[in-house]
């Protein structure tokens, strides 16, 4: 028969995962980079799949919003009327070439972890990931901005 866990052990627990999740976040010796640590990411369950156009549950999207840089994301009013709002990401900045063409011009800084810049032709790749019917996808899909 199962028992029920007291409330001390829960607390206890939830002590347990906070240090062992801060502790996975400590700098590598040797490491002389801005982004040097390790991500530990506490989840309920394993995601389905890291690739964003093909991930289905939400433990997916949450681990891959965290990894992956989109062009730019809403800001805290999530005001989606006009540009005003929108907050720069991978994009230093963008604008409007046309009532239907949007000119994103990529942040310079912007790298792979292994130190190659990022390109408008890795954009172009996951925008075609995101919008191509070759490969498979939920039907709910929405291109919402993600881009790397």
């Amino acid at each position: 028969m199962p028992t029920a866990v007291p409330p001390f052990g829960r607390f206890a627990l939830l002590v347990a995962l906070f240090v062992l999740g801060a502790s996975g976040c400590a700098r590598r010796g040797g490491c002389a980079g801005d982004y040097c640590g390790t991500l530990v990411f506490v989840t309920g369950s394993e995601p389905d799949i890291l690739l964003p156009p093909l991930t289905q549950t939400s433990v997916g999207r949450d681990i891959h919003d965290q990894i992956f840089l989109k062009l730019a994301d809403l800001g805290m009013s999530m005001n989606t009327v006009g540009d005003e709002d929108f907050e720069p990401l991978l994009a230093q900045r963008w604008e409007w070439n046309g009532p239907r063409t949007l000119v994103f011009h990529l942040n310079p800084r912007a790298h792979w972890q292994d130190g190659q810049p990022v390109t408008a032709a890795d954009v172009a790749f996951t925008f075609d990931a995101y919008t191509t019917r070759r490969s498979p996808r939920p039907p709910r899909m929405i291109c919402a901005g993600s881009a790397l």
